[in-house]
């Protein structure tokens, strides 16, 4: 029996209850071998966090309510390695910008292209606030707009980042369940979302450049 280290970034299957189906999801915190919170993007592409799931290690029973599993190509690779590791398998590697970048140097493609030093060179500002927060920026003191806010707009997460020509972009985190709700996580996802904004961005900039030469 293999029991792999629960990283950071790792990706897993997250299910609500036992025979559901399974949401792809992403490994935020780690408690223990057997205890993690994940980002969560479910079928219909709603995102959300889940706090606290069993993390069930190859030989474990299912537990009854909410928890997640590596996926088989993970538990296969763990198995004919025979080497417990907290290091992502190699299907699992092509997960983020600076790996898939650090795959093109070491293919000796030279191309201009944009790195995420570009983007975080880009970034002049960050915001952050809460759905809340914009609305009691937006109407400061009593106001009866207040009276009866809902919730939900406190967990809504907003994450402002002013380039350095001037231009801004937003990204959103959107918590589903109150008790889920944690302010350093939505903004770390919220700031995500936002970057992603920029990929396209900096890529036409740059086309436009290498189209003009």
């Amino acid at each position: 029996m293999s029991i792999i280290k629960p990283t950071i970034g790792r990706k897993v299957w997250f299910f609500e209850t036992p025979g559901w189906a399974e949401q792809d999801a992403t490994i935020i915190d780690v408690h223990g071998d057997r205890m993690v919170s994940l980002y969560v993007i479910n079928r219909g592409g709603t995102a959300y966090t889940k706090h606290s799931v069993t993390l069930v290690q190859e030989g474990d029973e299912l537990p009854a309510g909410q928890h997640c599993t590596w996926m088989p190509f993970q538990v296969g690779q763990a198995s004919k390695s025979n080497v417990v590791t907290g290091k992502p398998c190699a299907e699992e590697t092509i997960t983020t910008e600076q790996t898939i970048g650090q795959m093109i140097d070491a293919k000796g493609l030279t191309a201009p292209r944009i790195t995420p030093d570009d983007i975080a060179e880009n970034i002049e500002n960050e915001y952050y606030f809460t759905a809340r927060e914009g609305v009691f920026g937006a109407h400061p003191g009593f106001h009866p707009l207040l009276a009866n806010t809902h919730q939900s707009i406190d967990l809504l997460t907003f994450c402002v980042l002013v380039l350095r020509n001037g231009f801004t972009v937003t990204g959103e985190s959107a918590c589903a369940s109150p008790e889920n709700f944690d302010a350093e996580i939505g903004r770390k996802i919220a700031r995500a979302n936002a970057v992603q904004k920029m990929w396209p961005l900096m890529g036409y900039e740059l086309r436009t450049k290498l189209s003009a030469s």
